[in-house]
Parts: structure tokens; sequence; C-alpha cells
């Protein structure tokens, strides 16, 4: 299998840059159907056709393509130990077909200027720059990192900061999948936000940079829009049912009445990456008890137990660097008893 794939990798490899190329992103997995014998002393040999498959792959660069591609081959490899080790004298026989299955990939992404609804608006918690290119993305940080004392929504102010960040290999308008990139190459820690009735997490960083942004990535039919979030806790606070100020985790949305708190909890989050919250409607907001015939003694009741005897199995190395269980042993069944009891005299 491991010559088979390896055979395959540059025929995949050239099928998947031309696809890029000409979608931009991709989601992609291999799929390998293999026949596999069990050879029967004095009977009839058995034969299996699993199918193996890798993870889906997104690929938006093709420089990151072959890296991908042998995580995917070595996923399935994996998968094909994994199956003749548990199931114990399975012999390869043939690879009957490899499929590449490929889907058009499109991240989010922000572009031009769009207003933003009066619930927004009205916060003063957003700074919505009025660009009208589409690098709402490099504006918006600019407004972070450089705040403008009056008409902070003005472009001209923040151009002059323009060639201080770094932006080489990542196209405008930047999607959801390149801020991770920016972050790196400008040391630069940016968390990205959605909004539909409630706020709810997108992108969270797993940098530590000094210099953080928090950014609202806002939507209007298929049009999205960069704008700085310049207090995440005023943008929140109708959310609060305490009407006071709160201190708001940038991984859950939960608040705090002290920083302090906030402070201790968000380590300990962090740990969990972006998280959005849904409640039930209205129809499913209520848990009730119902099964209440599981109360009811029940007339009789049947203990079982069978006894087996261990006999041993032969199985592969498992693989030393991955955790794995390894078996080596069967229990047969040998015998069984078992006892009714109830209150009844006659059962």
């Amino acid at each position: 299998m491991s010559q088979f794939l390896g055979g395959k990798s540059k025929p995949i490899l050239i099928h998947l840059s031309k696809e890029l190329e000409m979608k931009k992103g991709l989601k992609w997995f291999i799929s390998v159907k293999a026949r596999f014998v069990k050879p029967k002393v004095g009977g009839e040999d058995l034969y299996s056709e699993p199918h193996f498959r890798s993870l889906c792959t997104t690929t938006v660069n093709v420089h990151d393509m072959e890296k991908q591609l042998h995580e995917a081959c070595s996923k399935i490899l994996d998968s094909l130990a994994i199956y003749q080790k548990e199931g114990s004298g399975w012999i390869l026989d043939e690879i009957l077909h490899l499929d590449l299955n490929m889907a058009k990939y499109t991240p989010l992404k922000g572009s031009s200027y769009i207003p933003l609804p009066r619930k927004l608006k009205t916060k003063k918690a957003i700074i919505n720059v009025k660009n009208t290119d589409n690098k709402c993305f490099m504006w918006s940080i600019l407004a972070g990192i450089h705040p403008a004392q009056r008409d902070a929504e003005r472009l001209h102010y923040y151009q002059q900061f323009k060639d201080g960040l770094n932006f080489d290999d990542i196209e405008f308008p930047v999607t959801i999948d390149k801020i991770g990139k920016f972050e790196r190459q400008n040391n630069i820690s940016v968390n990205v936000f959605g909004f539909e009735d409630v706020l709810f997490p997108i992108y969270i960083t797993k940098e530590h940079f000094e210099i953080h942004v928090n950014l609202l990535l806002y939507s209007e039919g298929t049009t999205r829009h960069y704008c700085l979030i310049k207090d995440l806790n005023k943008l929140h606070y109708d959310q609060n049912g305490r009407k006071c100020r709160m201190y708001y985790c940038r991984y859950c949305l939960h608040g705090f009445i002290r920083e302090d708190l906030l402070q201790e909890h968000e380590p300990h989050c962090c740990q969990h990456g972006a998280q959005r919250i849904e409640l039930p409607n209205e129809d499913n907001a209520s848990l009730y008890f119902k099964d209440y015939h599981k109360q009811l003694k029940v007339p009789f009741v049947i203990y079982a137990d069978f006894e087996s005897v261990t006999a041993k199995i032969d199985s592969v190395s498992p693989n030393p660097t991955k955790s794995s269980t390894e078996k080596y042993q069967h229990h047969q069944p040998c015998g069984f008893s078992y006892v009714v009891v109830s209150e009844a005299e006659k059962i």
C-alpha cells in the first residue's frame, strides 16, 4: 500500500494544483478500496473489500499541498494497519481503486464598507472604517493599533500607517484562514467575531502577542465587512441582565463582574478554542419528567452470567509513535447460568 500511494502522489499533486489554480480553495480527501483475503485451511478463503480514507483537508496555498498529501497517506496507512491488527489473518490481496474527492472551498472574507445596523451602531463600541477597496481587514487593524482622536471612521488618517504592516503572501480581501499567517508576520494577535442577533466568535487567536485587536466580521447578504471592536465589554452589554459593567471572556463570551475573575478564567477557557452558546427554542425550553412507568416495580428480574476461557490471538505490533490498544486474548464462552428473582412464588 505504501508503494502504491507513493506512486500516486505525483499525479494527485498535479491534479490538486490544477484544481486549486481554478477554484482558489479546495476541500479534499483520498479514499482507497482494497481487497483482503484470509486463507482457511481445508475451506474456502474469506474476502473483504474495505475502504480507507484520509481526513478532509482544506487547501488554499499550493505550498502546503505536499505536506498535506503526506499526512493524508499516513492516515490511510495507519487505518490499514489497524484493520489488519484487529482482524487477525487478513492479507492485502489487491488495491482496487483510489478516489480523489474534491470540492470548492470559499472561506469567509471581508470586503468593502457596509453600514452597520442601528443595534450595533448605537453601542459606540465599533469603528467601521469607510473604505472603498477590499482592504477593510487592514484598515480595521490600523484603527486598533493607531486610534484616531476624532473622525475614527474616516480612512485618510490610517493611510500614513499602512506600510507598517506585513501582508506578504496574503491576498485581499483577507480570508479567515489567512489571519494566523498575518498574526505571525506582524506580532499582532487577532480575534474575529460574528453577529446574528447575538455576538459569537468566528476566529480566536492562539498567539499571545502584546498587541491584540478584536474584529467584527459583519455580513449583509453575500457581502462581508471587517470592523474594529474597540470595546468588547460595551458591545456585549445588552446581553448582561445585571445592567452593570461586566468583563467578557473572548473565548466563550461569559461575563464576570470583576476583571481579576476574568483573568483567572481565560487561561483555562482558551484551551477549548472558540465557543458559541446555543439556547433551546420556546418549544423545547423546558425539561420535565415523563417516564412514570419506570417508577413501577417490575414483577421479576433475571440475572445471567457467562463464563469464558481466554484464547491467545495473533496480532501485529502496535505503532510505537501512537497510543493504541493491543489485543492479545479472545474470550470464548464455555458456560452460562441464570437465576430468576421474583416476589411471586411460581415464577
